[in-house]
């Protein structure tokens, strides 16, 4: 029973990674499809709204990453004591990048803020990780998964940092976010075929 469980809310958590990956994707093309009647709202009305899309979409990612954390809940409540640690750290990463999606949606300082909440996340996600790699009653496959995970979140916090450089920064980081992206689909699938003894 308790690796079902296990199989079926990383398999959740990979979906969802997936979804969001594809949802980012929309938000990043949304400005060029829309472009046109931003342009023509303009010249109405002589200032630039918010478009809507700058508030659908960080909500629905937001409820991702809502769904990402019951999961990860899930498969801490029935995990060993220090496994179960580690994966209450991934969900209230997963918490944390909600909230994080919501502050973007604040006016000038909510990218700001919104970085900062993704670095703490982050940060959680490779204690996590570290604790998961290094775990005693985890088999093979959980910890060489959790270790692509961990170099994953440590690149991941590098582009987080890169972000901040004007110019350059932004495009660095996001070739760094698709090597994280790769990193992260090779963690999760190494998890979801694992079968930990639980």
């Amino acid at each position: 029973m308790n690796l079902q469980i296990w199989k079926s809310e990383t398999q959740k958590i990979f979906w969802s990674i997936i979804a969001l990956v594809i949802i980012g994707f929309l938000y990043g093309l949304m400005p060029l499809v829309t472009a046109k009647s931003q342009v023509a709202g303009f010249l109405e009305s002589g200032s630039i709204s918010t478009p809507w899309y700058c508030y659908v979409f960080p909500i629905i990612m937001a409820g991702v990453y809502v769904f990402m954390f019951m999961s990860a809940n899930k498969i801490a409540s029935i995990l060993k004591a220090e496994d179960a640690k580690s994966f209450k750290f991934i969900s209230y990463s997963f918490c944390i990048y909600a909230v994080s999606n919501l502050m973007a949606m604040i006016p000038n300082a909510g990218g700001i803020i919104s970085t900062i909440f993704g670095i703490c996340a982050i940060v959680l996600f490779i204690m996590a990780f570290k604790g998961l790699k290094e775990s005693a009653s985890m088999p093979e496959l959980v910890h060489s998964g959790a270790n692509v995970l961990f170099i994953g979140y440590i690149l991941a916090l590098v582009a987080a940092v890169l972000s901040f450089i004007p110019t350059a920064g932004p495009i660095l980081a996001f070739i760094i976010l698709l090597v994280v992206f790769v990193l992260e689909i090779i963690g999760w699938v190494r998890f979801m075929k694992a079968e930990p003894e639980l």
